[in-house]
């Protein structure tokens, strides 16, 4: 149930952002010790998204430290080079964004551009 709640969260952000017209370039982008939940583009902007699922969201106790360890920060980045030279994808900017769902799917609280590409 875990792996399956986490994967609805993804789908109900892919879903956001679609009808907010951005197109959906890849979901789960993998590699040797990094997962990009989402990788989406609109215009000439490239976003690569973790998606948290959190059972209480309440955003004045969100800690973006916590939600995105320095490991973590360095292993997404490490894949969106990875993807940028193997997908060679047409862009002129490109940043990390954040999603935290909450657990009933009612909610998403977005950060844009939580740290440098």
């Amino acid at each position: 149930p875990h792996a399956r709640s986490w994967r609805w969260a993804e789908s109900v952000v892919a879903e956001t952002l679609d009808k907010q017209g951005w197109r959906l370039l890849r979901k789960n982008f993998k590699g040797r010790g990094f997962e990009i939940d989402i990788i989406t583009q609109k215009g000439t902007t490239l976003v690569f998204l973790e998606v948290k699922l959190r059972k209480n969201l309440i955003a004045r106790q969100l800690d973006l430290r916590s939600l995105l360890s320095t490991k973590k920060q360095s292993a997404l980045k490490r894949g969106a080079k990875i993807f940028v030279g193997r997908y060679r994808p047409q862009f002129r900017t490109a940043r990390f964004d954040l999603a935290v769902v909450s657990h009933h799917g009612n909610r998403i609280i977005y950060f844009t551009n939580v740290f440098e590409y």
